[in-house]
């Protein structure tokens, strides 16, 4: 299974999310619900282990109180849990880029050349 956003410190798996759920801002009357979003963010990777599973789970339940009803982060996380890459069912082995590598098997990444390993 992969976990697009364990690894790295805090604000390298922020930036990951942020980025892949378009949450920047950008100058419109959109960044006021994206920086409570943010927040909301921040807290979630804060209090859970970074899973796809675990961030949903506590953006549901945090994130739906009052004005706090933010719908971009949840929905895409929801989104995210439901790629087989992400959330696959017990039966299914994902796969294991160090068992690869144990096994001599050619790996290859997508990169650029300022992105950390």
């Amino acid at each position: 299974m992969w976990y697009p956003f364990l690894g790295g410190d805090f604000r390298q798996r922020r930036t990951r999310i942020v980025r892949a759920f378009n949450l920047d801002s950008a100058g419109t009357d959109a960044d006021v619900y994206k920086a409570k979003e943010r927040a909301l963010l921040d807290d979630a990777l804060e209090n859970t282990d970074g899973t796809i599973k675990a961030l949903l789970a506590y953006v549901k339940h945090k994130g739906n109180a009052g004005d706090r009803n933010l719908s971009t982060l949840r929905d895409s996380l929801r989104e995210w849990s439901r790629v087989d890459t992400f959330a696959q069912s017990i039966k299914r082995k994902g796969h294991s880029i160090e068992t690869c590598l144990l096994n001599n098997a050619v790996v290859y990444f997508a990169a650029t050349l300022p992105t950390r390993l």
